[in-house]
């Protein structure tokens, strides 16, 4: 992948680091300290991150607030629809980081598509407000509810109310 010059790169980080993000110019990935999650390269967690270095490159959403959380919910969706596109449609397809996060725990996610509020690490209030306790102006909790409707408009429903 290159845009406007930029080479897509990806760095490993750190020793036994649970996390992978966009820098600005690389893609870095954590190998997991092997009991939250194992090495972060899987398929959805890579095409989050690729897509993070997109929208910089042409969106340039700032991530915090509500240009944050469209940030995360593109994200978000276009690591679903990698991992459907490589692995077809399945159970797992509306999962985020199911493949790296508690290995040995069949089901566990960072995030459900399908249900934001199971999310572990967004950012949901305890009376269910998407703000939620992260930085930056809470960008995953509202990009979880934007994601769901994504996932309703793949499915050809409606959201519940």
């Amino acid at each position: 992948m290159s845009t406007r010059g930029i080479s897509a790169r990806d760095a490993h980080y750190s020793k036994k680091y649970n996390n992978a993000f966009w820098n600005g110019s690389v893609m870095t990935y954590g190998d997991g300290d092997g009991t939250t999650f194992t090495p972060l390269v899987t398929l959805d967690i890579c095409g989050h991150e690729m897509t993070h270095g997109v929208i910089e490159r042409t969106a340039n959403l700032t991530y915090s607030g509500e240009s944050g959380a469209l940030n995360e919910a593109i994200a978000d969706i276009m690591g679903a629809m990698v991992e459907r596109s490589a692995r077809g449609e399945s159970a797992n397809t509306w999962l985020i980081g199911e493949d790296a996060f508690t290995p040995g725990t069949p089901g566990n996610a960072l995030r459900y598509m399908a249900d934001p509020h199971q999310a572990t690490d967004g950012g949901f209030t305890a009376n269910g407000d998407p703000r939620g306790r992260e930085p930056r102006g809470g960008s995953r909790g509202p990009g979880l509810v934007a994601g769901r409707r994504e996932l309703s408009l793949h499915e050809g429903t409606s959201l519940p109310a």
